[in-house]
């Protein structure tokens, strides 16, 4: 085995490997972004391993092919962009800690406007 196949075999794991954690990522998620990237990190891994396959085997038709999803996933990568940044932060997935900071910023903000209130009153009754 010369030094480019040991180069060859090793790209291909660590893209296969890329794969499997990417996979994880998308199924664990939390958000549409998490997955959105996961896909893309994906889409990535499988190019460069066509790319890789073409290179080995010495055949040019596999650069149509890795071109061909070079643009499935760059249009991808755009539609999820456009469609994503549309949706608004009120809407959005949020954590439990992020639910928790949320939930405790609204009822900061109902205490000081209640408590303005009660001061606003205490000076009319002055």
């Amino acid at each position: 085995m010369s030094l480019l196949q040991g180069a060859y075999i090793l790209a291909g794991m660590a893209m296969v490997a890329t794969i499997g954690l990417s996979l994880v990522r998308l199924a664990l998620g939390p958000s549409v972004y998490d997955r959105a990237n996961a896909s893309d990190v994906i889409a990535v891994a499988v190019i460069g391993l066509s790319a890789m396959l073409g290179a080995v085997n010495g055949r040019s038709d596999v650069q149509i092919i890795t071109v061909i999803l070079t643009l499935i996933g760059f249009l991808y990568a755009v539609t999820i962009g456009r469609f994503t940044g549309r949706m608004s932060a009120s809407r959005s997935i949020m954590t439990e800690d992020e639910a928790k900071a949320e939930k405790a910023k609204m009822e900061r903000e109902a205490h000081s406007q209640m408590y303005a209130e009660e001061r606003a009153q205490l000076r009319e009754e002055e």
